[in-house]
């Protein structure tokens, strides 16, 4: 997209550059030699936006950019700024309408780093009077420190003799790459002060570091006339140029803010840059594979994916993406076809605030399996979670059981670390969870345990594990094993699944078919990821040189984080290589070796905030060698202030709030949008909150994860920390020096120094907390600890110390545009704050995006809470939900509330209200499927009746059958009729495939077909002169079944009768084994249940009848009983963490507890006599009445002592178990009264 040159030769130049240029391909025109390319910073493009209200203010520009294109130069339009002659000039080109350039001839490399050439580079286009020269005299001088070569090379001049005269053309020299010269606290250079305002640092932190610049062109002047923002080509750095034009498999590290942004929440009208150099380079490379694909000579297009965890990053990129692609044709576009993109383009910046949702992903553009996907969906941008779902959807399609999985899966939820922290480790041995951090377990199973291709064994967790994968003491290895183990059974226990659950399936029952495989895969914040997920989305790829793979170092640098690029690119090359070679004898090629990119220009934060944080990454190399990536020490192109330390009294946070907070109340200053306080604890967090009334943004540290602001304040640190001084002290004995700028650290010799893997944890902590800072970064703190550090960080000039406290005030910065305090809303939204998003909407003054934040909430905080109170926080979460979908929003809106509202009915248990709220969203599919899962047909005819031309026809055909089964079993012809449309043939249809022969009967006489009903008996094999008589005797066996002494949905009625002729056929145990428990331990046991032959007598059949279906839900409910009593064991001492306690009381309770645990265990051994492991049930294989009576009664014995006893709490779920145990006895206490007589009455 810049223009390079060809034949403007320096004298100097190389004989190989100039070789290269003229072999190049270039335009035929001879315009190009008089131009001179120009390139606009993205703050001059907003300014010249906002001069586009001006018509002759902008011809004008336009008119004075063309001049310098041509290099018409003179003094009204070159005229060096005063004092920036004798660094790298810069110019000042004045306008007749008191408008004024400034710029400066900078150098840009080709597309292959070949050569640098002259480019005009415009930082600002301005009114004289906003114009400082001050300032740009100190970029001059900051630039200078680029070297003497860089100087010389920026002030050459070139000409060439044309018809017209000589004239002034770009010069062009070999490539070098220049790099910063001078202090690096960039106070001075060359010996001259040239900064002293922390001010003027940041506007050159912005101008110089952060700024990323566009080429003027046509497509340029089209969109500011259009007034609209898009994407458009960027000088790419030679970092981003060097990924692009790399082939092969590509992985890129960088550490926080290696990339370039524009400042982030102004008001931008172009996107420039929105996220760092590795996810610019991302883009640019799929475009150009994109563009090389339409080439005649290329087969099909090539198939791209771009896949990342969160929804809202993938939508951003795909709209980048397109931009891109677009801006090449918004130069030949009509004034109609702008206009047009205008308008989808304010769209998008108009998004509402549930596409921020990341916890969701609707997207009704793709079909429901990967192997659906047609070229025109390439190149897709896909979040990790639904790609998953596309897979699934292939395995589904392949088992024939597509339709009621599929509607399962998009109402599943996959286990989170909130779920895990909140429903899973409170249940968890204490004695194994002491002293060790919920994060820590939970990304040592994921990541480690289950992480890779399969589970680890407890040997090889012990054992086997190296260093590098996990660096836990192996007593700690045995406790998280331990809880890895109880982890697995109640997870099998609840139904519920990780996200290695989830891949480990698609990998072992999923093969990608080569048809529908990928060209490409690009990855974004690949640290992210499992193991195992990485393989997943390789293995979709056909291309062994197609892999793209980007990560951050600093979101790797997290407590509890285990992933490292080193090991990705191992893996990768384990399972990949070896692969390739496998499949040698179809010839596929050799994949070339992996290029491996490191960025580590730091474009965020200043220099004095950069060496602060390069300084902690050395003390982790120094001291835990195989915790993190090792890299190039990280570098900043801006000069700035070290972090300012601030000690106070010892943690009194009072002394905190009245020095930061030194006015009277009515004139408090606000905080800005783009200021934090990060703090250790949500405790300490909700505490500060209060105090400062929410002016400021409070958040804890783990929260901070990609996220920035210009200015953070990092609050007790050190005084909060879990490592003793005794293991900071290890810092104070290594050996520091300083070279070119770099602190390096080493270890004293003949010492072994022991550091503490707390410390480790801590120091990856701090530096997270440092790199959230542009510009500012200062610490409050207070003990022990940091008066020993601050002494070694101040002698190495990494930090400063305030000499007064009454400085802290100055760290408020008011900010009066509601629309950064919106945007930074939207930001926490994303990121699942939604306390903090609720906070900033209402200082931006959106009460609804505010509501919504806080019903987001409200639903977060509800799906945490265990025990009497979930059921109530769930129900108040879904009614206010279902306000916020009430209000007057978009459809978009709406729909996604009502769902959310759904889910939280669904987990409070009111299935019907969780059905109504998926219809009012629209999720018809998702409302059906869970009245079916709740065995609730009568909603699932209403959402049949109702909807089933909306919904899924196979999913429709699945749960229809169901239902009409259902129906036809309980004789209710008329809704069975309406389910069916009024077809009362259909009717008739399945009563015959379903051999229900009385209901046959009695739809054939409702149709008036009574000439077919003998018909019936000659299909069965019975004579016509019978048939009568034997349809007599089915309606006899019938009635004895549903009369008055046994209750209509009797066990034995549904199972031995209703499904009389059919129980060995596979469709009907199958529609039985979906439809209730029972139905499921029915299908269990179906193989132990006693046999009956032809000359058995009555009495024994009905026994057969009974172990069948009343028995069942014996079995079912002790089973019920045994996993309360063993969930009782796990949290029988919780009574003693309450707070007041005596030790008198103390001690009763242990006494009391060890008593009812001792009783329990009793009652457990009981149950598990009647219900033996790996064996049927004693009831189950009862081989007559007699026998049936005695287990019953032991049944009825065991629940009713532990009843009597009340050890166990005897809640909503223990009266369900109760329901059942009476509803069985019940049953068979009839059967023996029927065919015994009264006097075998069971006690």
């Amino acid at each position: 997209h810049l223009v390079c040159l060809p034949g403007i030769l320096s004298s100097n130049a190389h004989p190989q550059v100039r070789s290269n240029i003229y072999e190049r391909p270039m335009s035929s025109s001879t315009s190009w030699l008089r131009r001179w390319p120009v390139i606009l910073s993205g703050r001059a493009v907003r300014e010249l936006r906002q001069l586009t209200r001006d018509g002759r203010a902008l011809e004008v520009i336009q008119n004075q950019i063309k001049e310098l294109s041509r290099a018409q130069f003179t003094t009204d339009n070159q005229l060096a700024v005063r004092g920036t002659e004798k660094y790298i000039p810069i110019y000042r080109a004045r306008m007749s309408v008191d408008l004024r350039i400034i710029y400066t001839i900078d150098l840009t490399a080709d597309s292959e780093n070949s050569f640098d050439y002259q480019v005009i580079k415009i930082f600002t286009i301005s009114t004289r009077a906003r114009v400082s020269y001050e300032f740009w005299v100190k970029v001059s001088k900051y630039l200078a420190r680029y070297g003497g070569e860089y100087r010389r090379c920026c002030g050459r001049r070139e000409f060439v003799q044309t018809a017209g005269g000589r004239l002034n053309v770009p010069a062009v020299f070999e490539h070098k790459e220049y790099t910063l010269t001078g202090p690096h606290s960039g106070c001075s250079s060359g010996g001259d002060d040239f900064i002293h305002s922390e001010a003027d640092m940041n506007e050159l932190h912005e101008t110089v570091t952060r700024e990323r610049f566009m080429p003027v062109s046509k497509s340029l002047y089209n969109l500011i006339l259009a007034d609209m923002e898009a994407v458009l080509p960027m000088a790419l750095n030679p970092d981003e140029r060097r990924i692009v034009r790399e082939n092969g498999t590509s992985i890129v590290i960088g550490r926080s803010g290696t990339g370039r942004q524009p400042p982030p929440f102004k008001p931008t009208y172009f996107h420039i840059a929105l996220r760092p150099g590795k996810t610019t380079a991302l883009i640019y490379k799929m475009r150009a594979n994109d563009q090389l694909a339409a080439r005649p000579d290329e087969a099909r297009p090539k198939r791209q994916i771009f896949v990342t965890r969160s929804k809202v990053l993938t939508q951003h990129i795909a709209r980048n993406y397109q931009d891109l692609v677009d801006s090449s044709d918004v130069a030949n576009k009509s004034t109609q076809e702008l206009e047009s993109m205008r308008q989808a383009n304010q769209k998008y910046q108009d998004r509402e605030l549930v596409e921020y949702d990341n916890s969701v992903d609707f997207r009704v553009d793709l079909p429901r399996c990967f192997g659906d996907l047609n070229d025109s969906h390439f190149p897709l941008f896909v979040s990790f979670d639904k790609l998953c779902e596309l897979l699934e959807g292939d395995m589904l399609a392949a088992t024939g059981e597509y339709a009621l999985a599929f509607a399962g899966i998009r109402t599943r939820s996959i286990i989170s670390f909130s779920d895990f922290k909140h429903k899973y480790w409170p249940r968890f041995d204490t004695t194994l969870t002491h002293n060790l951090d919920p994060a820590l377990v939970f990304s040592e199973i994921l990541g480690v345990i289950k992480g890779y291709s399969q589970n680890m064994t407890k040997n090889d967790y012990l054992w086997r594990l190296g260093p590098r994968r996990s660096p836990l003491l192996t007593d700690v290895r045995h406790k998280v094993y331990a809880i890895y183990e109880a982890y697995t059974g109640l997870c099998r226990r609840n139904r519920e699944i990780d996200s290695a659950d989830r891949t480990q399936k698609i990998l072992s029952g999923y093969r990608v078919p080569p048809e529908s495989q990928v060209d490409h895969i690009f990855v974004d914040e690949v640290q992210d990821h499992l193991m195992s997920e990485v393989y997943l989305i390789q293995s979709l790829c056909s291309n062994p040189d197609g892999g793209y793979w980007c990560g951050d170092t600093a979101q790797t640098i997290n407590a509890g984080s285990s992933f490292r690029m080193e090991d990705l690119k191992a893996f990768l090359y384990e399972k990949t290589i070896p692969e390739e070679a496998s499949q040698s004898k179809r010839k596929t090629r050799t994949p070339r070796p992996f290029n491996y990119f490191e960025l580590t220009v730091n474009f965020r934060s200043h220099d004095g905030i950069v060496r602060y944080a390069a300084s902690l990454v050395e003390l982790i190399y120094t001291l835990f060698p195989n915790s993190i990536d090792r890299m190039q020490p990280e570098s900043a192109k801006a000069p700035g202030l070290p972090p300012l330390l601030f000690v106070g009294p010892e943690n009194d946070e009072a002394a905190f709030m009245h020095y930061l907070d030194q006015k009277p109340s009515e004139k408090v200053t606000s905080f800005g949008a783009q200021q934090a306080i990060i703090v250790r604890s949500e405790s300490t967090a909700r505490s500060l909150g209060q105090r400062l009334q929410k002016r400021c943004t409070v958040i804890t540290l783990p929260d901070t994860k990609g996220l920035e602001f210009d200015d953070v304040l990092l609050y007790n640190f050190f005084a909060e920390s879990e490592a003793p001084t005794s293991n900071w002290r290890v810092i104070l004995s290594l050996v520091a020096n300083s070279e070119s700028g770099r602190i390096q650290y080493h270890k004293k010799p003949h010492t072994h120094l022991t550091a503490s893997p707390v410390l480790c944890s801590e120091l990856k902590q701090l530096y997270v907390a440092i790199t959230r800072a542009r510009h500012r970064c200062w610490l409050w703190d207070s003990g022990e600890t940091i008066d020993a550090m601050k002494v070694f960080w101040e002698g190495l000039k990494l930090i400063t110390i305030s000499g007064s406290l009454d400085s802290l005030s100055k760290f408020a910065a008011s900010s009066e545009d509601l629309r950064q305090w919106a945007q930074r809303g939207q930001e926490f939204f994303s990121t699942g704050l939604y306390v903090l998003a609720k906070s900033c909407f209402e200082r931006a003054g959106k009460d609804k995006e505010a509501a919504i934040a806080d019903a987001y909430n409200d639903m977060t905080e509800a799906k945490t809470v265990q025990g009497h109170g979930a059921r109530n926080a769930l129900l108040q979460a879904a009614r206010k939900m279902e306000t916020c979908a009430g209000l007057k929003e978009s459809s978009h809106t709406a729909s996604t509330l009502w769902y959310h509202a759904a889910t939280c009915w669904q987990s409070a248990r009111d299935i019907a209200q969780a059905s109504r709220a998926y219809c009012l969203g629209g999720f018809y599919d998702q409302a059906a499927f869970v009245a079916f899962e709740a065995q609730n047909m009568e909603e699932c005819l209403r959402i049949l009746i109702s909807h089933s031309g909306r919904m899924d026809p196979a999913l429709v055909q699945k749960i229809e059958a169901a239902a009409a089964a259902q129906l036809l079993r309980e004789r209710r012809y008329g809704d069975l009729q309406e389910l069916f449309k009024g077809d009362l043939d259909r009717c008739i249809a399945l009563a015959r495939s379903l051999r229900f022969p009385t209901q046959l009967k009695e739809l054939l006489r409702r149709n008036g077909q009574f000439e077919d009903i003998p018909n019936e008996g000659l299909r069965n094999g019975l004579l016509v002169r019978t048939t009568h008589h034997e349809f007599q005797a089915e309606e006899t066996t019938e009635c004895e079944v549903s009369g008055t002494n046994l209750t209509i949905d009797d066990a034995a009625h549904r199972i031995q009768v209703a499904w009389r002729g059919a129980i060995e056929r596979q469709a009907q145990r199958s529609r039985l084994h979906e439809f209730s428990p029972e139905g499921r331990l029915y299908e269990e046991h179906r193989l132990n249940f006693p046999k009956a032959g032809k000359s058995t007598n009555k009495i024994y059949i009905w026994a057969l009848r009974l172990i069948r279906g009343p028995c069942i839900s014996i079995v079912l409910a002790l089973q019920m009983l045994a996993d309360k009593m063993v969930d009782y064991l796990k949290h029988v001492d919780d009574n003693l963490k309450g707070n007041g306690l005596s030790p008198k009381d103390v001690a009763e309770i242990q006494k009391a507890n060890k008593m009812n645990h001792e009783l329990v265990k009793g009652y457990i051994a009981k149950v598990n006599e009647f219900l033996p492991p790996n064996k049927p049930p004693k009831i189950i294989v009862a081989n007559s009445l007699s026998s049936v009576r005695v287990q019953m009664n032991n049944a009825w014995d065991i629940f009713m002592v532990v009843k009597l006893s009340k050890t166990v709490p005897q809640d909503e779920d223990f009266k369900a178990i109760e329901v059942l145990m009476l509803y069985g006895r019940d049953l068979v206490l009839k059967g023996h009264e029927r065919h015994l007589g009264p006097h075998y009455r069971l006690h």
